[in-house]
């Protein structure tokens, strides 16, 4: 049964720099082109001493949400979990879009057309779409069978829809305003329901990305929206890793990461979670330079000293980096996997669970690992889809950062964790 050491608090940044001077060589300073710079720290640790699992997100259900195409048709078939299973996957976040658990009263699939408030507010009132919930109980059941496991990610980031549409004027709902607390629990209860029994299912992640500048109430709001979620989870009878986010795109960000874990779990199996791109890479693509690293690095190296200051686990749910889609030439090529792969080292030195982001045979995308072989490039949406058969320049990365331990291991071996159903 493997365990997981919780390193004692970091050294300052005056002193661990002094310490780079005298043991040099024991550290890799990163230099940006600003001068800013960051130290890597020392890896203290044998593969036998972490326990950690690595792994992508599979982004299919979520990209087909707005798509005329039956249930069928939308997810990946079981050729793509097993090639990823073969490239030394281990564990999936799989995006589960809200307004296809609750569809959008008055809208079909694939059309474009303006949405009212009003057929939002009545979506929500609608029972859970029992058909499109065996959907994704399916998904999690071929991700199982390749031998892999699964964290069930509600992609809505506090809103409903999720994203907006075609149409800039169509509305969107957000937690407390147009969203209660019951009816994102009554989401949960459903989904917890369906999937607590489910082997192939490690763990949820309850919102993706909440931008707390957008909710009423804030930070607070947020936190006792994640608390009345992990309570309606365990009053269920499951006891499966709740994954709780930090806000993104605000100052709440930094707050969150400054004072101690506000939510509680009675069986103690949080996993707090970030996501980290460098700056601007998650919506375009960007040329690599020198800036981009020890910026990036930092940010990733505050979140890992907040959680073992506070003794709690952590994982990085989404990471990610241009390829040779959005990188063309071999020398920002080499750069942005040398900094992906310093990004991960950083990971493994503190134990963190990692999903890439992302995978899905569906269409091409600037920043996916792994995807399929296209007649063409085009951003064309193929249903049913084809399967995950191709690697990308990240995959290098990845693979060298895999995850240690038996999946087992992972369930009932870490501290602070009772055993998983």
């Amino acid at each position: 049964m493997s365990t997981r050491r919780v390193r004692p608090q970091r050294l300052g940044r005056g002193l661990r720099a002094w310490l780079a001077i005298i043991f040099a060589g024991l550290l890799t300073v990163v230099t940006g082109c600003s001068g800013s710079t960051f130290i890597m720290p020392t890896p203290t640790a044998s593969a036998g001493d972490t326990a950690y699992l690595r792994g992508v997100n599979v982004f299919s259900l979520y990209a087909s949400r707005f798509q005329s195409t039956d249930s069928d048709s939308i997810g990946e078939p079981q050729s793509s979990y097993d090639y990823l299973a073969s490239r030394g996957i281990k564990l999936i976040r799989l995006a589960v879009p809200w307004e296809r658990l609750q569809p959008i009263k008055g809208y079909k699939l694939g059309a474009d057309e303006t949405l009212t408030r009003e057929q939002l507010l009545a979506s929500l009132k609608a029972p859970i779409d029992k058909v499109y919930l065996a959907k994704v109980v399916d998904e999690v059941e071929k991700i199982q069978t390749a031998g892999m496991v699964a964290i069930v990610d509600l992609h809505a980031g506090c809103k409903y829809p999720s994203n907006q549409r075609s149409n800039a004027n169509n509305p969107i709902l957000r937690c407390g305003d147009g969203i209660t607390t019951a009816q994102l629990s009554s989401v949960w209860k459903s989904l917890s329901t369906a999937l607590k029994d489910e082997r192939g299912v490690l763990g949820y992640d309850l919102v993706n990305e909440p931008n707390t500048s957008e909710l009423p109430g804030g930070l607070p709001a947020y936190e006792a929206l994640a608390q009345a979620l992990i309570t309606v989870i365990r009053d269920n009878g499951d006891s499966k890793i709740i994954w709780v986010q930090s806000p993104v795109n605000s100052s709440d960000a930094i707050t969150a990461t400054t004072k101690g874990p506000t939510v509680v779990d009675p069986l103690n199996a949080l996993v707090f979670s970030q996501h980290f791109y460098p700056y601007g890479t998650a919506l375009k693509d960007l040329a690599y330079t020198p800036e981009f690293d020890a910026s990036t690095l930092k940010r990733i190296d505050g979140f890992g000293m907040w959680c073992n200051t506070w003794k709690v686990r952590c994982s990085i749910g989404e990471i990610g980096w241009p390829g040779e889609d959005s990188a063309p030439t071999g020398g920002e090529l080499a750069g942005w996997n040398s900094l992906g792969d310093r990004m991960y080292q950083l990971a493994d030195y503190y134990q963190m669970d990692v999903t890439y982001f992302e995978a899905m045979s569906s269409y091409h995308e600037h920043l996916v690992a792994y995807d399929s072989v296209h007649n063409d490039d085009t951003d064309k949406r193929l249903f049913p889809l084809p399967g995950i058969n191709q690697a990308h320049s990240q995959a290098e990365v990845i693979e060298r950062h895999p995850t240690t331990g038996d999946i087992d291991q992972q369930r009932l071996g870490r501290p602070n964790l009772s055993p998983i159903k």
